[in-house]
């Protein structure tokens, strides 16, 4: 009996032993699988967060422009106001004094801001001051200048380049050079069609929120990069992104030669409004020598490019001649 237990238990130890190897083998088994799935489901995760990455700094860089447009458009719109009220200042003083016929059809000052201030130097003896940014044009003649900010891009310029060669009307675009580097063609299309390519700034930045090294930066690099696309020199014209800038700096952009023309008449057309509504803007803000503001990329454009048509041939009707910046400031 000994013998036997002996045996037995002799027989029975490999049989344990092949079972808790086993069990050893499945588990093992079991952690290689688990590690395998979520090495898969990692790898799933990285892939999605790589296409999803670009999308979202997309979304987040539309919303930031977006917020900076809105705040800046404020500051734009009291400028124009005060432009405005100064020019009502100005016709209620004038409208006091005896004047001759001559003299009643004599045109008012290039900008509104600048013709006190000239006026009391002339009377003095002193040399006028010469305007640091212009909002219209000569009043005298029945001339607008149609300018388009924020391109180029390949949805949006190709329509308006098509409906103002379709209307033989030249105009003014104020070009992005971050833009630009990405759509060369399409600031060539721009040059071959007649019309004036303009300085915007390299990426539609702030100006106030800039030193004045940093901001001649911007609009030499810009500067620099439309010649090299079109193979010779391009207009001296800047606009301010947001039309936007410290008096200081409007002093530094002319010294260094440029001509900083905002605008009298503002579309709104970035803001999402209708078609509709932007033509009545036009139709409340035209006057000779207005300088017209648009966009023609820089987000959804549609409406622009709706409005553009009925634009022209209202301004038209009214007997403007549809030309550009250069034009009006001649």
């Amino acid at each position: 009996m000994k013998w036997l237990k002996i045996t037995g238990a002799m027989l029975l130890t490999p049989a344990l032993l092949y079972g808790c190897q086993t069990e050893q083998i499945q588990r093992q088994v079991e952690i290689q699988a688990d590690e395998v799935k979520k090495k898969e489901a990692s790898t799933v995760v990285g892939q999605e967060e790589k296409v999803s990455s670009p999308l979202l700094k997309e979304e987040a860089r539309i919303t930031e422009e977006r917020n900076e447009q809105v705040e800046a458009a404020k500051v734009a719109e009291k400028t124009q106001q005060e432009a405005i009220e100064a020019k009502e200042k100005r016709n209620k003083l004038a409208s006091k004094e005896k004047t001759t016929p001559a003299e009643e059809q004599k045109p008012p000052a290039t900008d509104v801001k600048e013709e006190a201030t000239n006026q009391n130097q002339q009377e003095e003896g002193q040399k006028p001051k010469k305007t640091l940014i212009h909002y219209n044009g000569h009043s005298e003649q029945m001339e607008v200048a149609l300018t388009f900010d924020d391109g180029p891009d390949e949805i949006y310029t190709p329509q308006i380049l098509k409906i103002l060669r379709d209307n033989g009307v030249r105009a003014t675009f104020y070009i992005v050079g971050s833009e630009a580097r990405r759509h060369p063609e399409m600031v060539k299309l721009i040059k071959a069609e007649g019309h004036v390519i303009a300085n915007h700034s390299w990426n539609h930045t702030d100006f106030r929120k800039l030193s004045n090294e940093q901001l001649l930066k911007q609009i030499k690099k810009t500067d620099k990069l439309l010649q090299e696309i079109v193979g010779g020199e391009v207009s001296p014209y800047f606009r301010p992104p947001y039309g936007a800038l410290r008096p200081e700096q409007a002093e530094v952009i002319r010294q260094h030669g440029y001509i900083v023309t905002n605008w009298s008449v503002d579309t709104r057309d970035w803001s999402g409004i209708s078609s509709n509504q932007i033509v009545q803007k036009v139709r409340e803000q035209t006057a000779p020598g207005g300088i017209v503001l648009q966009h023609f990329a820089g987000g959804d454009r549609s409406a622009t490019v709706r409005a553009l048509p009925e634009i022209i041939s209202y301004l038209q009707e009214k007997g403007y001649n549809l030309t550009t910046v250069e034009e009006v400031l001649r």
